[in-house]
């Protein structure tokens, strides 16, 4: 389920786990499996920047000692989509099934004593030859 991916993203972030939190995120692989995007504004290329821009991320929450957690996971007004080979999804052609659920999430984002809720629309993604779902946050 797309929570169990949240809460796995969110872990990842709180130990600063490189690993855990690229293994949550598709893979370059999956990616070019799945969809046929142009260079640059595509999803592909937003993933990668996200990867690429992980370890000085992780790096930065470490030093700051950012710790956050998932309060809320709204699945009552997430956006469901079931992507077929032609479609298109930002900006990228469909080449194999994907499912793709976006979910309001409210995170507690705590830092220097303060406590600061922050909403954003995470995107998951499951592949037609994967039963794990898998986010990135961009």
């Amino acid at each position: 389920m797309p929570n169990d991916t949240a809460e796995r993203v969110v872990e990842a972030l709180n130990r600063a786990d490189l690993d855990d939190y690229l293994d949550a995120m598709p893979s370059p692989a999956q990616l070019a499996q799945h969809f046929d995007c142009p260079p640059e504004r595509a999803l592909v290329a937003a993933i990668e920047r996200t990867r690429e821009n992980a370890p000085g991320l992780l790096d930065a929450w470490r030093t700051a000692g950012v710790r956050m957690s998932l309060s809320t996971f709204d699945l009552t007004h997430a956006e469901h989509l079931a992507l077929a080979p032609g479609d298109t999804h930002r900006d990228c052609l469909v080449k194999a099934p994907v499912q793709v659920v976006t979910v309001g999430v409210t995170l507690e984002m705590q830092r220097e004593g303060r406590t600061e809720k922050v909403i954003e629309a995470w995107p998951f993604w499951r592949f037609s030859d994967d039963p794990a779902w898998y986010q990135a946050r961009f």
